[in-house]
């Protein structure tokens, strides 16, 4: 492949959340921020196997650091 021939994009490490699955939480009256941090938690929360302690250091850690 000639390097003129390849295209790429790079967002994030988990990539980009919906536009859709963002509407439907802020549809709610929810706002952009919490919505994201909702989003951010249910990602994360839903790959790993956690105690409960765990858990709410992580949810603090997203709450407290997403701005």
């Amino acid at each position: 492949i000639d390097e003129e021939e390849v295209e790429a994009r790079h967002g994030s490490v988990i990539g980009r959340f919906s536009d859709d699955d963002i509407f439907y939480i802020m549809s709610r009256c929810i706002s952009y921020r919490v919505a994201i941090i909702l989003l951010i938690k249910g990602f994360i929360l839903s790959n790993l196997t956690l105690d409960d302690k765990r858990v709410k250091d992580i949810i603090d850690i997203i709450e407290n650091n997403y701005k």
